[in-house]
């Protein structure tokens, strides 16, 4: 299964990314539930009883990577609370969205240990 979404600013590998346009994170998070719904409709063969889940994951991860990009931009982190206008908090928002969806992911896949910061900080 292939992300739709070629043109993300994020590459997994990278530890950063650049931030994108609002309307582009926008059209990310869309297609991001999107396709990780349809993830969440297949049922996976026995031999390999979470490869859509683990699929699903690279794209939560990559939309969690963007938002945070568009919520800090220039590299610099923003505090908690701190300013930035609304496209920001919006970024804020979708990152952590993204990081509930992660983190019932790592549930899914019996990765307790990792989800619970995940679903805690959400």
């Amino acid at each position: 299964y292939i992300s739709s979404l070629s043109t993300c600013a994020c590459v997994m590998s990278a530890a950063s990314c650049d931030p994108i346009e609002a309307a582009d994170l926008e059209a990310l998070l869309s297609s991001t539930l999107s396709e990780a719904a349809s993830l969440r409709a297949v049922r996976d063969p026995d031999e390999a009883p979470f490869r859509s889940r683990y699929t699903e994951r690279e794209l939560l991860r990559e939309l969690q990577q963007q938002a945070s990009a568009n919520a800090a931009p220039l590299g610099l982190p923003t505090p908690p609370g701190g300013g930035g206008g609304g496209s920001t908090e919006r970024a804020r928002f979708i990152e952590a969205v993204a990081a509930a969806r992660l983190g019932a992911n790592l549930m899914d896949t019996e990765e307790g240990s990792a989800a619970r910061p995940l679903l805690e900080g959400a």
